[in-house]
């Protein structure tokens, strides 16, 4: 493997692209049982709805549905109906567990029918899409084997079943359940509830009776929610029983488990070895700008977020107050700012190279330029930013805490990866496992906060910004008599800080020092120096040139609390 393909492999570009990729084939692999999904049609009412349920000692139920029709009309094909995979159960405890179910043999008897699964439930399409169901009655037998898995309770047992789906977009009649249990069931405290929760109960209004092992029961009334039959029974009761859970699935989860976790303690040890902060430096008090430095570079070490124009302005005020270039408001229906260099031998010499940089911008053209007229200037930001930084990112901001940053973006970018391919079997997995799923989620944005706190300072960036924070601090709280003693002993002083208060956004506290302050009058042009809005007329007269403008799921059968293809009770409707 060469080295550009490794750089290719390890980028974050790279993962990113990956990362997209993925979010796109989950979805396509969640949403792909949709697409041949059937809207509810109308058109059709259900004259009976027959439940027969053989119980078996193991907790495999054969189900029989005899599901009578009415078709109002001449263009329905026939129907279909839902069962869920995974069902949420209440039993006595109130626990609410859900719980996975096998469905097999899945068949309507003497009709044309197909299988498929829409959104984890077991779909069955009676008809043909060639032929229409004549108006009036029809019925319908639909069987299918529930292997609902080992007994799931501890020191009881209890037959819970979602008997009739609550949402196929029309009453149901005559609704009646016959279940036929393994063994006595006398005695035994029966239910029947509307829900899943076990919150309403309408046992009252049902007619039941045992005869045998053999429970019967039956609801007058129309049936337009979930009816949910509950037989408390003794530990015991059921015995054996699958457990079809795929051990492959636990293996990988638990492998992207410690990987998701294994990589968020490694970018965690980074941090604690490259990115935490150094000691921070004390503040000291500081009269003149520390280590020299120009505005701008002030204004970066104290806010590299500043914008490079803002910090250019700076400089520009720098230029004039140290006698280099002069500045002058024109006075004319548009105010304009007009820049003059000044005629002073070697001046390029006494200049660093961030002001000669500026310098030479200004006056590429000419001696005297309009600054809102000097149509290449705004390049000068650019090259400003690029000085600072690459003066700066290796003295003031640690290069191995950048590295080990990009690097977590990286790790990041990789355990969101595996989250989304978690997703891929989230539905396999329980409850229990669902719940470690979403808290390995929230590694994402643990990894998230150490990269946003990785950066950090050198020692040195600790001390120089201690000496910025220290400068400002004195021009904030400077007291009267110890500017006046600055200003003795530089005529200058109020001018040649006055670009940093800029920077530093105190520059209207720093020009009120002075109101009762004599200051010299130097001839640096007509600018008002001693107002702070004139600095935002310098900020808006430079001309930029006009950016150019650039190239630039639905539920089967309906969305019900406890039914139609969306909830554990299943249900169904035409087509």
């Amino acid at each position: 493997m060469t080295k550009k393909h490794k750089n290719i492999i390890f980028s974050w570009k790279f993962w990113t692209i990956i990362s997209v990729i993925l979010v796109i084939l989950t979805a396509l692999n969640i949403d792909s049982d949709t697409n041949n999904e059937v809207k509810t049609a109308t058109g059709f009412n259900i004259v009976s709805f027959k439940v027969k349920l053989d119980v078996h000692e193991d907790n495999i139920i054969d189900v029989t549905e005899n599901i009578t029709v009415n078709f109002l009309n001449n263009i329905q094909h026939g129907i279909y109906r839902y069962v869920p995979k995974w069902s949420e159960y209440t039993p006595q405890n109130r626990q609410t567990i859900k719980r996975k179910s096998l469905i097999s043999n899945y068949q309507a008897v003497g009709e044309n029918y197909r299988l498929d699964t829409v959104n984890g439930k077991a779909r069955i399409t009676i008809g043909d899409a060639d032929e229409y169901v004549a108006r009036g009655e029809k019925e319908y037998t639909i069987k299918y084997t529930y292997n609902m898995g080992k007994d799931p309770y501890k020191n009881f047992d209890e037959l819970i079943f979602h008997a009739f789906g609550d949402y196929w977009g029309t009453e149901i009649n005559n609704a009646s359940l016959e279940i036929n249990m393994p063994k006595s069931i006398e005695g035994y405290n029966i239910n029947f509830y509307q829900d899943k929760y076990r919150e309403s109960n309408i046992t009252k209004t049902v007619d039941y009776y045992i005869v045998g092992n053999t429970l019967y029961a039956s609801y007058d009334k129309p049936l337009t929610k979930s009816l949910t039959v509950d037989i408390e029974l003794p530990d015991g009761y059921f015995v054996g029983g699958s457990w079809f859970y795929r051990i492959w699935l636990y293996i990988e989860f638990i492998m992207l488990t410690i990987a998701i976790l294994g990589i968020t303690c490694y970018t965690i040890y980074k941090w604690y070895k490259y990115g935490k902060d150094y000691p921070k430096e004390s503040q000291t008090i500081e009269f003149l700008p520390p280590d020299n430095l120009s505005a701008a570079e002030i204004g970066y070490i104290y806010n590299k977020k500043q914008p490079s124009k803002k910090l250019t302005i700076a400089l520009i005020i720098q230029l004039a107050s140290r006698g280099y270039i002069q500045i002058d408001e024109l006075n004319e229906d548009q105010k304009k700012i007009q820049i003059t260099k000044l005629d002073i031998k070697n001046i390029k010499s006494n200049m660093t190279d961030i002001e000669k940089t500026v310098y030479k911008r200004l006056f590429e053209e000419k001696d005297t330029i309009i600054l809102s007229e000097h149509q290449s200037f705004y390049k000068a930001f650019d090259s400003v930013n690029d000085k600072l930084k690459n003066s700066f990112k290796n003295k003031v901001y640690d290069q191995e805490a950048r590295n080990q940053r990009r690097d977590s973006i990286l790790r990041s970018i990789i355990i969101f990866n595996l989250n989304i391919m978690s997703l891929c079997f989230l539905n396999d997995l329980s409850d229990i496992m669902v719940l470690i799923y979403l808290l390995l989620f929230l590694c994402n944005f643990i990894n998230l906060f150490f990269i946003i706190i990785m950066n950090r300072k050198t020692r040195y960036g600790e001390y120089i910004s201690a000496k910025v924070a220290g400068f400002r601090e004195f021009l904030i709280t400077a007291e009267k008599s110890r500017i006046e003693a600055l200003v003795e002993e530089n005529p200058n002083y109020f001018y040649d800080i006055l670009p940093y208060t800029y920077v530093l956004n105190i520059s209207k506290k720093w020009i009120k020092k002075f109101e009762n302050i004599p200051i010299p009058n130097v001839d640096m042009g007509t600018f008002d120096y001693m107002s702070d809005s004139s600095f935002h007329s310098l900020y808006t007269n430079v001309y930029i040139p006009a950016s150019s403008s650039g190239s630039s799921s639905s539920c089967g059968g309906g969305c019900s609390s406890c039914g139609g293809g969306c909830s554990s009770c299943g249900g169904g409707g035409s087509w």
